[in-house]
Order: C-alpha cells, then sequence, then structure tokens
C-alpha cells in the first residue's frame, strides 16, 4: 500500500515544509479462526526524512 501525504505540520520537532511524501507501508497480520487477532504496520522512515528533506 501506498501512502501519500503533504507535510503540514510539527513532525518530531521538524516545522512543515510542504513537501508531499510517497511511501511504501508494510502490513502484516495474524489470523486465528478467520479474525485478524493482531495487525503490524511500518513505514520506511528513512525514505520519508529523504524526501522531506529532514533529518531526526
Amino acid at each position: 500500500m501506498n501512502v501519500k501525504g503533504t507535510h503540514e505540520g510539527v513532525f518530531f520537532g521538524n516545522a512543515p515544509t510542504g513537501k508531499t511524501i510517497d511511501i511504501v507501508l508494510f502490513r502484516q497480520y495474524r489470523v486465528i479462526d478467520g479474525k485478524i487477532a493482531e495487525h503490524q504496520g511500518w513505514i520506511d522512515m528513512g525514505i520519508m526524512n529523504k524526501q522531506l528533506g529532514i533529518s531526526i
């Protein structure tokens, strides 16, 4: 899944840049008896920070 957005608010102490991001969101589900029992999601923060031109 791709996540797209615009940096319009303070993020980890970095002032808004107005730049946009387009990154991949990875998801993992654990299913028990046909129902989602657990969900985790990750994004590549390094790629996102590079697109925004910020460092954390």
